[in-house]
């Protein structure tokens, strides 16, 4: 509606100025070296109108020109971007496959474009640890760490795995855990670590964490809960109070563990327990 107005208010003007020029016409004379010239007014202003308008489009014509080594460079780099994305989705596809050569080759193709992007910081991270070159994945990881910071805790988590340095990787995970204190793969891995490192407490508090959150049903945190009781039981250092009460609770939540509940049955037997051993076992 609005264009329309104005185009009619435009052919309106044009109209009055025409009406104008033919009611009134005027003589322009023009002298330059002696030499006169007349002409009509209203050629005059159709001249002036001709020379506005190639002006304005040589204007166009040399913007045109300076901009164009600008155009030919975006275009060249929008080309490199596509391609070195299809780098990376192959990157992706051969760490997932597990091919290894496949996936160092991609990850050099794409380097040169992807170098500070996250999703290929931590493919490539990925790709050298199977690889096992643990320097060029520690420099990968820390390039991350200021993008990233979850993602590359958790591939500092698994590099520690790998070399076996369960110390570090419970470290990371702890800093993990103050980015995402309710992150399902970080309670568990916690929780796995805590069982090795006999930090029973915390592994049982971190168990009851994972039900709370509904990572674990009842069902498997109670199957859950019997294994941890269940490596106390065979841990040498525990003291005979604490295992006795491993042993109580291991059998009261799994009482498909034979060895567990023979072994309390004799602990109730040695403490003069007998029916009670027999109810047991």
């Amino acid at each position: 509606m609005f264009r329309i107005v104005f185009i009619l208010i435009g052919a309106v003007i044009l109209s009055g100025a025409a009406y104008w020029f033919l009611t009134n016409p005027g003589i322009v004379t023009l002298s330059w070296f002696g030499f006169e010239m007349q002409l009509p007014i209203s050629l005059v202003v159709i001249g002036l109108i001709l020379v506005f308008l190639v002006l304005i489009f040589l204007r166009k014509i040399i913007m045109w020109i300076i901009l164009l080594p600008y155009r030919i460079s975006d275009k060249m780099r929008a080309r490199k971007k596509v391609k070195a994305e299809q780098e990376l989705m192959l990157l992706v596809r051969a760490v997932y496959a597990e091919n290894v050569p496949e996936a160092l080759k991609h990850m050099k193709r794409a380097k040169n474009v992807m170098a500070e992007d996250p999703f290929y910081l931590w493919f490539s991270a990925l790709a050298q640890g199977m690889a096992n070159l643990h320097m060029d994945e520690s420099k990968s990881l820390a390039k991350l760490m200021e993008k990233a910071p979850f993602l590359a805790l958790r591939g500092q988590v698994e590099a520690a795995q790998r070399r076996k340095d369960f110390q570090s990787a419970h470290e990371y995970l702890e800093k993990a855990r103050e980015i995402d204190p309710n992150s399902g793969w970080v309670l568990k891995q916690l929780f796995e670590h805590c069982k090795k490192s006999k930090q029973y407490t915390e592994a049982e508090a971190t168990l009851d964490k994972l039900e709370d959150l509904k990572f674990f049903s009842n069902k498997n945190g109670r199957f859950e809960l019997a294994k941890l009781y269940e490596i106390m039981i065979d841990d040498p250092d525990l003291p005979e109070q604490q295992r006795e009460e491993a042993l109580r609770k291991a059998h009261y939540l799994d009482p498909s563990l034979n060895h567990v509940t023979e072994e309390f049955a004799s602990v109730l037997m040695a403490k003069g327990h007998q029916s009670y051993s027999i109810l047991v076992y």
